[in-house]
């Protein structure tokens, strides 16, 4: 599959929604649209959701996401965050001081999301299979950890 039609797209475009990178009248025939453009195809987990690429042929961003769609993930996704304080989650294993098992599903993990670029502990963690998120009352612990 040779998408999208137009290739000069520029670094930080996405794919259009609308026609898959094949070119229509959203994207002006291009098969691509300007970042942060609301048309831009997403990934088709629920619990992702990143944008697309122009030339990216799969309808997930990642295998990883793939796969957590095959397992039924996302089933909690939209419910509203539960408060949790993690000193008192389950952990997946002796060796692990952050991952834990997920409360509400009991088949998931939670493993205490990062900022992106600075690496710091989010207050916001969501469990890998449901998609249930969780607000941690307990995050300056968590954070004090690490200083």
């Amino acid at each position: 599959m040779d998408i999208p039609k137009d290739k000069s797209f520029p670094r930080d475009a996405g794919q259009c929604h609308g026609c898959g990178g094949n070119g229509c009248k959203e994207c002006e025939d291009k098969g691509w649209l300007p970042a942060g453009h609301a048309g831009i195809r997403v990934c088709e987990l629920e619990v992702c959701s990143n944008p697309l690429p122009p030339g990216h042929v799969a309808v997930y961003c990642s295998n990883e996401c793939a796969h957590a769609d095959a397992a039924g993930v996302g089933s909690n996704a939209k419910r509203s965050p539960i408060s949790v304080r993690h000193s008192n989650l389950k952990r997946v294993s002796d060796e692990s001081d952050y991952k834990s098992h997920c409360p509400e599903c009991k088949k998931g993990v939670l493993v205490v999301r990062r900022h992106p670029k600075t690496f710091r502990i989010q207050e916001v963690d969501f469990c890998f299979l449901c998609g249930q998120q969780f607000i941690y009352e307990d995050i300056d612990v968590l954070r004090s950890r690490e200083e």
